[in-house]
């Protein structure tokens, strides 16, 4: 596939082409995030080397929160530290937001 954005690209063919962009971006990360909080129970179970708590947190805030809560959610990992069951749903929320707003080019209503 590829994408080739001209001089005559439309400004719908420069948002299509934003929308695509971002939900490549999501998707990666948010699978990226489901990994990490599965090798991160894995390696509590056998007591190796840990993923930083900042690192999987901060996936989270970059868009990986959706990955992260069902990692959270599918390992019960994470779920008893207030710092994840607090952020991770905070950084859904935001998440959300900032999709609903690029989705509708920050019309309200309008």
């Amino acid at each position: 596939m590829k994408i080739i954005i001209s001089e005559s690209a439309t400004a719908q063919d420069t948002c299509l082409c934003y929308y695509l962009c971002m939900v490549i971006y999501l998707t990666l990360i948010n699978i990226a995030a489901f990994l990490l909080y599965g090798m991160d129970k894995s390696k509590a179970r056998h007591r190796k080397w840990r993923i930083p708590e900042d690192t999987l947190i901060g996936i989270a805030a970059i868009g990986g929160c959706f990955g992260s809560y069902l990692g959270m959610q599918y390992f019960h990992h994470k779920t008893l530290h207030k710092k994840f069951t607090i952020l991770v749903p905070l950084f859904c929320i935001i998440w959300i937001i900032i999709i609903v707003v690029v989705l509708t080019g920050g019309n309200h209503g309008n």
